[in-house]
Formats: C-alpha cells, structure tokens, sequence
C-alpha cells in the first residue's frame, strides 16, 4: 500500500512539471509571436519610408524641371524677366502660382 502512494505522489508531481512546463512554453510562444508582429510592422514602415524618400527624390527633380518650364513661358509670353527668382519658385513650388496667378 505504501509503494502505490509513492506512485500517486510520483505522477502527480510529474503532472504538475509537465503543466508548469506547458504553462511557460506558452508564455514564450506568446512572446516570440508578438514580437515578429512587432518587428514585421517596423519592417514595413521601413520599407514605406525609404519608398517615400525614393519618390520624393524624383518628385522635385520633375517639379524643377516644370518650374523651369513655367518660368521660360512666362519670360516668352510677357517679354519681362523675372525680378527675384528665389520667391518666384518658392510660390510656383508650394502654391502652383506665378504672381498670383494660374499657369496653363
């Protein structure tokens, strides 16, 4: 009778190593998924930047080439040249205006 609680003892504490085991495997699986989310999202925001950075590099290449071109019509069109060009293309640049006006 003695050896048969030995036993009981014996599995039950086995039964419990097994459940902590589980317990804590679980735990770190946890962990582990919510980090590669983590890292995946850092990732494709990494990505989104270096595209934007890309895109923006070309965007103001073209956008100077165009500012370019709107200066030379307007010089063709009124036969004046332009007085300050530095503000001349900050306002054709951030607001599509050459003094206060549309280009076509």
């Amino acid at each position: 009778m003695m050896l048969k609680n030995k036993k009981g003892i014996f599995f039950t504490l086995l039964v419990i190593a097994i459940l902590f085991l589980f317990t804590i495997s679980y735990t770190l699986y946890s962990d582990i998924k919510s980090r590669e989310a983590v890292t995946k999202r850092v990732e494709t925001m990494n990505n989104f930047v270096f595209s934007f950075e890309k895109d923006l590099e070309r965007q103001l290449y073209i956008s100077g080439f165009r500012i370019i071109i709107i200066v030379e019509k307007r010089i063709i069109d009124t036969g004046s040249y332009i007085n300050n060009f530095d503000s001349t293309f900050n306002e054709i640049f951030f607001y599509g205006t050459i003094y206060g006006e549309t280009s076509q």
